[in-house]
């Protein structure tokens, strides 16, 4: 298929460093593997996502002090993106799959990431729209995961740049793109040097 040495040399490791403070390699180059495996063989008639999703900094969540409902505001943290990512991946495979969906997801793996620019918490995605009953385009298929995406309370439906999405055939035409996308999500594999948590999530076989 593809190899992670086609994706990685010195001067992008470098690159990865100054950017982030640390790359482990060996992270990365595991999780690489990963997604190929998620993702599964080429075919050239479908197409995958390269999503990359933005939180708001902050939360509304419902309380219940003293038998009063009333609301408060949390800061985003990896739990409630994980837990995002969760809820995409349920609402893609439902919408594409239907009943098939109850028992496996769609191929699709995610990355969350935390960024010292904006202080938020986002999530890198590949979902690959494989086994569709009918065919959609890439532009619908683009749309309706942006749909999708914009109806999470934790996203600012208000902001047209929290979420981006590249669509590409999932062939070996495109293993380019593909590879670079993969290395780019697995870095997140490589933001805590005491691993207390794994960034790259995989939801794909567990049931809905």
């Amino acid at each position: 298929m593809i190899t992670f040495e086609e994706y990685i040399d010195n001067n992008k490791i470098a690159f990865r460093i100054a950017k982030q403070g640390y790359y482990d390699i060996d992270s990365v180059k595991s999780n690489f593997y990963k997604v190929l495996d998620i993702l599964g063989d080429f075919d050239k008639t479908e197409y995958i996502a390269a999503l990359t999703l933005r939180l708001k900094n902050k939360v509304k969540v419902k309380k219940i002090i003293e038998g009063v409902e009333t609301f408060d505001y949390i800061k985003t943290d990896y739990p409630i993106a994980k837990s995002v990512a969760n809820a995409i991946s349920i609402k893609t495979t439902r919408k594409f799959w239907g009943r098939k969906g109850r028992h496996n997801k769609m191929p699709m793996v995610f990355a969350i990431e935390s960024s010292k620019n904006w202080d938020k918490e986002h999530i890198h995605a590949l979902i690959r729209f494989a086994d569709l009953k009918q065919y959609y385009s890439p532009h619908e298929l683009s749309m309706i995961l942006r749909g999708i995406c914009y109806t999470f309370e934790e996203v600012n439906s208000r902001d047209l740049t929290a979420v981006e999405i590249r669509m590409f055939h999932y062939c070996e035409n495109e293993t380019k793109q593909l590879g670079n996308s993969i290395e780019y999500i697995c870095k997140s594999t490589a933001n805590f040097k005491d691993h207390s948590y794994d960034p790259l999530l995989d939801f794909t076989k567990k049931p809905l």
